[in-house]
């Protein structure tokens, strides 16, 4: 894939990583207590693979010329 396509691949990785870094921060709240900002991070972890997951459709959407 080239162009516009790949933008949003390149984008769905980097919301992929978000939330990579979200399930961390989520284990790292967790283990020192802070259960409500565990779930904080978890809610921004399945946002992120939300978005990920719609720039994986946009990708496949796109008409190169």
């Amino acid at each position: 894939m080239r162009g516009r396509g790949r933008q949003h691949n390149d984008a769905a990785q980097r919301h992929d990583a978000r939330a990579e870094h979200h399930d961390e921060a989520a284990e790292f709240w967790r283990a020192h207590g802070d259960q409500a900002r565990a779930d904080l991070e978890h809610h921004n972890a399945d946002i992120q693979r939300v978005a990920a997951a719609l720039e994986r459709q946009r990708a496949g959407a796109v008409r190169e010329p």
